[in-house]
């Protein structure tokens, strides 16, 4: 599980630290950004908590407000 944080952390540093350099190079009114969206799997044998579920929720109300945008 510590390898997968690792990955997941060096792809969201890579991503933030390219798209930093095309706004400072360009800097042509707003920043955009591309958000393709992900999955969480419950891979565990614990069924999914109250809590886990207002996380979904709110990550679907984070996807709506992009789309609006």
């Amino acid at each position: 599980m510590p390898v997968m944080k690792g990955l997941v952390l060096t792809v969201v540093l890579v991503l933030a630290s390219s798209s930093i350099a095309g706004v400072t190079a360009t800097d042509e009114g707003l920043p955009r950004i591309a958000f393709f969206g992900f999955q969480l799997i419950n891979t565990s044998p614990q069924p999914t908590t109250p809590e886990e579920t207002q996380r979904i929720r709110m990550l679907d109300m984070f996807q709506q407000k992009l789309d609006a945008s």
